[in-house]
């Protein structure tokens, strides 16, 4: 699905939706804490469909997180600043899993690095996401996406009791996103 946020008429700030990203993806990764009783607050302000990209794009980068950075472990020596470091993974799951027009990604994760003001990490992030962009589609394709994406703890757990093949399976499903019941009560 492909996510426009650069059309001439649009008012939205398509940095907003970034950044209400990024607070929600380091308060998950880094604190622990939960997306769905903080998304209001951090998000509630945007317009419908920024809302919708808002959680399209964290949901999707945790589910894939570790594609993601070992995409990005391909291109980085050191890990960067945690900040810095989310934005990359936020620009790399756009690029990678939702199909955001790359030089929109790149540029948009730069503008993120300017707000959140970490301005000379500017030329890293945008040679990183460029290098993505580039070649990241090549790496994820050789990759085993969904031992890459289950923690090692789950993973091993899942292998004792029910095999690797079994296991694997079950990676793949964590992939899928959560039907949607809309039932009225």
């Amino acid at each position: 699905m492909s996510q426009r946020h650069s059309d001439s008429n649009d008012k939205s700030d398509p940095l907003a939706s970034r950044a209400a990203a990024l607070t929600l993806l380091s308060g998950a990764v880094r604190e622990g804490k939960a997306i769905d009783k903080r998304f209001q607050k951090i998000a509630g302000q945007l317009e419908p469909r920024d809302r919708a990209f808002v959680r399209h794009l964290v949901a999707t980068t945790l589910r894939r997180l570790g594609q993601i950075d070992a995409v990005l472990k391909t291109f980085t020596t050191r890990a960067p600043p945690a900040q810095v470091e989310d934005i990359l993974r936020l620009g790399t799951a756009q690029i990678l899993f939702l199909e955001t027009a790359p030089h929109a990604a790149v540029d948009t994760s730069v503008g993120l690095v300017k707000r959140v003001r970490q301005p000379r990490l500017t030329g890293l992030v945008n040679a990183v996401l460029r290098k993505v962009a580039a070649t990241g589609q090549d790496i994820v394709a050789d990759q085993n996406w969904p031992r890459l994406n289950t923690p090692g703890w789950l993973w091993d757990g899942w292998t004792k009791a029910y095999g690797e093949t079994t296991a694997h399976r079950m990676g793949e499903a964590h992939l899928a996103a959560a039907p949607l019941d809309l039932t009225v009560k």
